[in-house]
């Protein structure tokens, strides 16, 4: 079954026939009258637009079709699907897969089982009716056999299994022949090599072993099994030696050894199971086994273990499985070096290995969809469950193998995992990057701080080494010799090709053909290589004997290599913008430094052109794949604003916009989108309608998001900068609101608890006045015109009939306070008094009692705005200074019973009448901005009767006041 783009229609294949539903009644508009018997009935289909789908047959057959727009369809009537082209396969070999690229042009690929890929391109539906022909032939066809016909076969014969000791940095591999071996990675040029079987070596395996009782050593075995059925305990060295100590030999498989695995001696936790103890416990496995349901094994509590039959010790960690083509399979101890239980009788080759050990059971899955249940302790059998049952029996259990998992692969810097194969194995070597960084890190961190280690002993870690395989080898001798001899490094060998992990845990290999031409293949491709390479140069350059080359490495990827590389791709910006908030600083600056310096390439009209490209793909991009794009455009936007045209800034506004205010979003995508409305919001803001609630939004996630609240607070700042009316508001607001409802919830409690306040609320409160003061210190100028505003609100923080209010806002009121005391001139604060005045642009100086916080007094006496206030020592008077009308005016504020409202005076007492003025000269020739005057006034009392004007256009002026 396949949707359409819309979801409108559904597309649903059977083996002889398709048909097109409706999705939302499922009404059939639409179904295939042609017999496809003949081509050995239909395989599959899928949708190629909203208006053309593709189908194709067992037998290599395609065909594809389109209709006219399904919106126009009525009840009863047809979608009339036409033919439109047939896909030509070359041979009859059946499809194994097919797969349509949602980009335009679209292309689709198959793949048969020969090893052979097929690329088509599609045209779009409007361009049918100019193509003649009726089939279209695939435009590239590759043969996967061809990238392996120059790879030399070594003379111990192919290579038959391997395994990475993760550690250690050593791979093991067995060949045709029965040789075994060892190679030191990234580079070894004279492997160990032993013959360790007769026959081919079929399964490899190392296990620390427990120390014995006369040693404590730790040691190590290597396991090998081979064709033969024989098993063979090896002592394995971490250091290099010629050969390998046989310590023991088992043949109890009657058929090749397919797998060994270890048994875990740390059981992941599982709930209790409960119910009666479950019958037919000595059930045979030749015909008397007994069918269970997953229920009914899922609710059965397990007998205790008789004492003769103690399960595995959690202290013997060398106790491995094996498992032959037998179907047998055996539990080994390499301890005491004997098989402690033998389970036979399987009906179908074993697939799977699964273990319940907290309850001693071992469960054992074959391939006809049945998992047969031992107790592990004594080799009884417990019963057998079939089909659907028994897929969730396994679901529930622990997975003894080491198939492919991406979760598990996330652990550490450097893992490994064995693709498996017919004949011959794909060994893969994982390097997660940001593990590996912090590895690194951890590594030399203990040498910076030792002065008796070296960090030459860093180089030599196995962590550091495994950095060979990310190095860009054999594009320029020169990078290759400087590498050589700072790094210490060498190319890799035995050779190898490269790989990328992508969604969902897939992986993507180059064939081994290919593995040079790493740089061409494709955008995503470059993007992640590169980004690794800069990460660990950064990384490195903390170390002095590689600081020359890594700083060469970073020029060479940054700028030097699409001269240097032939057919060079540049990196996927999509793929790029995926890091641009990454949680690792070294690969959150990787990409910047990428993406700036790939923009930095392209010419003003490229980049133009790459934005509308950018913006087209958005109208079929879906999910995470458009909010990356989103993010793209954002960057654009900040870096390179003369590329956005208008349509496209509205289109960014509204995306960045979505991703903020979207709860449960990827954690980086409200990052970025934060840091991008911030960054660039002087070029956002014609586009933007709801500066409150983005400010609103920017502040909740300062108070929500740990992991994004500085990058919130950054970009609150900077949209603040620009609306500072909007800035004042919202976060007074938030201030005051916080303060209401801690107000409420102490007014509802009981007495006892009546002081208690939302520790949420308070926090939130405190934080917004916070972030008004870092803006009062960062950009003073911005918040001039809402200094009002800004005052009112801090004072109403400080209420006294609230005091456990007051007292826990109290330091982010003084930090205030003490921001727009030191960056104002129109603001004078005198301690003693606890009295603040603040000069106005209406002409007006506002005098607050802060003790009682009340505005207690209101001085009128200027025919312009007030650009300086200063109190004098004692408190008693007030100088204030209008250039406006070149003025300065002595105000008494002497404590007397006019003043304060416990002699009869009310607030807001108004006074007009200063008891002296002075009239300032003033030959400016400019105008006199309240910016521009913020900078540049100044007036303080230098003693009790000498007043001081500053004034960047005038000469110092000090006026005598006399008492």
């Amino acid at each position: 079954m396949s949707l359409s783009p819309d979801r409108s229609l559904l597309l649903v294949v059977w083996p002889t026939t398709w048909r097109l539903y409706l999705a939302s009644n499922c009404n059939e508009v639409e179904a295939n009258e042609t017999d496809f018997h003949q081509q050995g009935g239909l395989l599959k289909g899928a949708f190629l637009s909203q208006n053309s789908f593709v189908i194709w047959t067992k037998c290599g057959k395609g065909y594809t079709y389109y209709f006219n727009n399904s919106s126009e369809l009525g009840p009863g009537t047809k979608m009339q699907a036409k033919l439109a082209k047939s896909l030509h396969l070359p041979g009859s070999v059946p499809v194994t897969h097919f797969a349509s690229a949602d980009q335009s042009p679209r292309y689709l690929v198959s793949a048969d089982q020969t090893g052979n890929v097929y690329l088509w391109t599609v045209p779009a539906v409007e361009e049918y009716e100019n193509i003649v022909e009726d089939t279209i032939f695939p435009r590239t066809i590759c043969r996967f056999q061809d990238s392996w016909k120059n790879i030399e076969i070594e003379k111990e014969g192919t290579v038959t299994a391997t395994l990475i000791v993760e550690d250690t940095l050593q791979m093991i591999s067995g060949s045709s022949k029965g040789y075994v071996k060892i190679y030191s990675l990234p580079t070894d040029d004279s492997p160990i090599t032993f013959v360790a079987h007769k026959t081919k070596v079929t399964a490899l395996l190392t296990v620390e072993a427990s120390p014995s009782l006369l040693s404590t050593e730790q040691k190590r075995h290597l396991v090998t099994g081979s064709e033969d059925g024989s098993i063979k305990i090896w002592e394995f060295k971490k250091e290099r030696v010629t050969e390998f100590p046989l310590l023991h030999t088992f043949s109890f498989h009657t058929g090749a050894v397919t797998t060994l695995l270890q048994l875990n001696t740390t059981p992941p936790p599982t709930l209790p199971l409960t119910g009666p103890p479950s019958p037919n416990r000595n059930a045979s496995m030749n015909g008397s086994s007994r069918l269970v349901t997953s229920q009914s094994f899922l609710n059965a509590r397990k007998p205790q273990i008789p004492p003769s039959t103690p399960p595995p010790a959690p202290e013997d960690r060398g106790t491995i499985f094996s498992i032959g083509e037998d179907r047998s399979v055996a539990l080994i101890s390499l301890q005491s070096m004997n098989c402690r239980r033998l389970f036979t009788g399987h009906t179908a080759p074993i697939t799977s290995l699964r273990i319940r050990q907290d309850q001693d059971y071992l469960l054992i899955g074959c391939s006809d969809e049945s998992v047969t249940i031992w107790e592990l302790s004594s080799g009884l059998i417990e019963g057998r469950i079939v089909g659907q049952q028994a897929q969730e029996i396994l679901a529930t259990s622990e997975d003894l193998s080491r198939d492919y998992k991406p979760k598990l692969l996330q652990a550490r810097g450097t893992s490994s995992i064995v693709l498996k194969a017919e004949d011959t194995p794909i060994q893969v070597i994982i390097l997660n990057v940001k593990k590996l960084l912090s590895e690194l890190y951890l590594i030399y961190k203990p040498a910076s701080q030792n002065a008796t280690q070296s960090s030459i002993d860093v180089l030599q870690t196995h962590t550091y080494k495994a950095v060979s395989y990310l190095l860009p080898w054999r594009l320029d001798p020169d990078l290759d010799a400087l590498l050589l001899k700072d790094l210490q490094l060498s190319p890799p060998n035995p050779n190898f090709t490269y790989g990328i992990r992508g969604a969902e845990g897939k992986l993507s290999l180059l064939l081994p053909s290919k593995s040079n031409e790493r740089w061409v293949v494709s955008g995503t491709f470059t993007a992640i290589q590169s980004l690794a390479i800069i990460a660990i140069s950064k990384a490195l350059l903390y170390l002095s004997e590689a600081k020359n080359a890594c700083s060469q490495l970073l020029s060479y990827i940054c700028a030097m290599m699409p001269e240097k590389c032939p057919r060079y791709v540049l990196p996927s910006h999509v793929t790029l913008a995926r890091y641009w908030q990454d949680p690792v600083d070294d690969v959150l600056y990787s990409a910047r430094s990428l993406m700036i310096s790939t923009m930095e390439r392209c010419k003003p009209q490229e980049l133009t052109e790459l934005a509308q490209q950018i913006s087209a793909q958005l109208k079929t991009s879906q999910g995470f794949s458009k909010s990356l794009r989103i993010v793209l455009l954002g960057i654009i936007g900040c870096e390179y604003p003369n590329s956005i045209d208008r349509d496209i800034g509205q289109l960014v506004v509204r995306g960045l916009t979505k991703l903020l205010q979207q709860e449960g979003q990827a954690s980086f995508l409200q990052g970025a989108a934060a840091e991008l409305i911030g960054k660039g919001y002087e070029h956002w803001r014609p586009y933007i309608d709801k500066q409150a609630q983005i400010m609103q939004k920017l502040f909740h996630l300062t108070q929500t998001s740990r992991t994004l609240k500085d990058i919130a607070q950054a970009a609150l700042l900077n949209v603040g900068a620009h609306e500072p009316a909007h800035f004042v508001s919202v976060l007074t607001d938030a201030a005051l609101n916080s303060s209401h409802s801690s107000l409420v919830s102490s007014s509802s409690s009981t007495s006892s608890s009546s002081s208690n306040l939302s520790s949420t609320s308070v926090g939130g409160s405190g934080s917004a006045l916070h972030l008004i003061a870092t803006l009062v210190r960062k950009n003073p100028s911005s918040l001039l015109p809402q200094l009002p505003r800004l005052v009112e609100a801090m004072v109403q923080c400080l209420d006294t009939s609230n005091m456990s209010l007051r007292e826990s806002l109290l330091p982010a009121s003084n930090e205030i306070l003490k921001a727009i005391v030191q960056k104002y001139p129109m603001i004078s604060f005198h301690k003693e008094t606890q009295r603040l005045a603040v000069g106005t642009s209406k002409n007006l100086v506002n005098i607050y009692d802060l003790k009682t916080a009340v505005k207690s007094l209101v001085l009128d006496g200027h025919n312009g705005s007030v650009a300086a206030v200063a109190f004098n020592l004692d408190g008693k008077s007030l100088a204030t200074y209008s250039p406006d009308d070149s003025l300065i005016r002595l105000w008494n504020t002497g404590p007397s019973p006019s003043f304060f409202r416990f002699g009869g005076a009310t607030n807001n007492t108004i006074v007009k009448d200063p008891f002296n003025s002075f009239s300032i000269a003033s030959h400016v020739k400019r105008t006199l901005t309240p910016q521009f005057l913020l900078e540049s006034v100044q007036l303080d009392w230098s003693s009790a009767r000498k007043l001081v004007l500053k004034r960047s256009w005038e000469a110092e002026m000090v006026i005598h006041v006399n008492s």
